[in-house]
């Protein structure tokens, strides 16, 4: 209902773009050296189906995963809403991805303080 009702109020004002795996391929555009990035990509049906196996997900649940580690979330988080044990391993692509962003937030965040400090000064 509510998509239909958004078209109507801006048709052919506004077009709907969804890019397949769009925050991982904008990762890599920047980390172009990060191999683990690439290997989800590269392998991401594979990687989605492991995840949906290993845990008794459906493909969106193991979508939202490798999504939530990018935006902060952690894993006992994303076990805990989709009530997925302790006890069960995920596969080695999990850890790696959770590794990768946790470095890559550290290489990140002194240019977003940047970029937000300079967007509150006007000096963008």
């Amino acid at each position: 209902m509510f998509c239909s009702m958004r078209r109507a109020s801006v048709d052919r004002q506004y077009v709907e773009v969804d890019m397949e795996n769009a925050h991982f391929i904008l990762l890599a555009g920047k980390y172009p050296d990060v191999t683990t990035i690439h290997d989800y990509i590269d392998n991401r049906e594979r990687h989605l189906k492991d995840v949906q196996e290993a845990c008794g997900v459906p493909r969106w649940a193991a979508k939202q995963f490798f999504l939530i580690l990018i935006f902060g979330g952690t894993i006992a988080t994303w076990r805990t809403e989709h009530n997925v044990s302790e006890d069960t391993v995920l596969p080695q692509i999990c850890g790696d991805i959770f590794r990768c962003i946790a470095g890559l937030k550290a290489d990140f965040a002194p240019q977003e303080s940047k970029w937000l400090h300079s967007s509150t000064t006007g000096s963008l």
